[in-house]
């Protein structure tokens, strides 16, 4: 991410990429009034239906946005003691990190955000080779069976690169089904 990059730039990132925060969360809303303590940036909800408070800080993290985020926290407590509270800023010095651990409010820097949608992006990009590759699979597999299913004259089916037992074919088809459901799986466990 760039050093200039805006709070709502990040806001919407987050919004379009939930899982950078945590997996399962899902976006409510923005810019939500808490009583007493101002206006919070993003609300999700996560996994089990409980809200999820995102305060997001362009800049490296001063005592003024910790004050300001204890103070949610706070208020959050009071209101909905469920309810949990995320703080996102380019940098956040060391002893901060520490308060707001010992507080249970989790937090993330920039630079996680930026590694953690690379990886996000080279997972989507690779699903999509998968899924383009199932596809194939899929297509070769029909072929093959139409081949078969039709009954080429003496066992043989014709191909671009000539005559072709049915038995190699339906071996073939073997091992392709093979391949496809190792894609699947794979497929599978990455949206896992």
């Amino acid at each position: 991410m760039q050093n200039k990059i805006l709070e709502s730039e990040v806001e919407k990132l987050l919004v379009e990429n939930p899982v950078l925060l945590e997996e399962g969360l899902r976006f409510r809303e923005k810019r939500a009034r808490l009583k007493e303590a101002g206006i919070i940036d993003l609300i999700f909800e996560d996994s089990d239906g409980k809200s999820v408070f995102i305060e997001v800080k362009r800049g490296p993290a001063g005592r003024t946005d910790i004050g300001q985020v204890t103070g949610y926290f706070g208020v959050l407590k009071r209101e909905q003691p469920e309810a949990r509270i995320m703080f996102i800023a380019e940098e956040i010095k060391p002893a901060f990190k520490i308060a707001l651990g010992l507080l249970g409010i989790k937090y993330k820097e920039f630079v996680q955000l930026d590694e953690e949608l690379t990886v996000i992006k080279r997972l989507k990009q690779k699903e999509e080779a998968l899924n383009a590759a199932l596809k194939d699979l899929e297509w070769a597999r029909t072929r093959i069976g139409e081949m078969i299913d039709k009954g080429y004259v003496k066992g043989y089916a014709g191909l671009k690169t000539g005559a072709v037992p049915v038995s190699a074919l339906r071996e073939y088809d073997h091992q392709l089904g093979w391949r496809l459901n190792d894609l699947q799986k794979r497929v599978k466990a990455m949206k896992t």
